[in-house]
């Protein structure tokens, strides 16, 4: 009986399946895609890595809404620009409404 319960035990047993390594998903880096604001404040072409804004582009973002939404992911990007290029798009305005507050005369 001793046999047949080891047996069992062995045939119950299932080979282990090397685990898969898994991805860290990382957050996509983003990219500014407005005009260059005054006093360095934020450049176009701007990439931000990690999905986290820096403290003070975060605060131009929540204060100006074209800010933010001149600020893309980068698998976006071309998208983004062709947007740019309509001047009857959303991010055409933004654009416009950035320069326009960021301009000598502005804020």
């Amino acid at each position: 009986m001793e046999e047949k319960n080891h047996e069992e035990k062995q045939g119950a047993a299932k080979p282990k399946k090397p685990k898969k390594r898994e991805r860290v998903k990382t957050p996509e880096a983003s990219v500014y895609v407005g005009p260059t604001l005054r006093n360095g404040q934020l450049a176009r072409s701007t990439v931000f890595r990690g999905g986290k804004l820096p403290a003070h582009v975060a605060k131009l973002s929540e204060e100006h809404k074209a800010i933010a939404r001149l600020i893309v992911p980068v698998s976006q990007l071309a998208s983004a620009e062709r947007k740019l290029r309509d001047p009857s798009s959303a991010e055409a305005a933004a654009f416009a409404e950035a320069a326009r507050l960021f301009s000598k005369g502005g804020k």
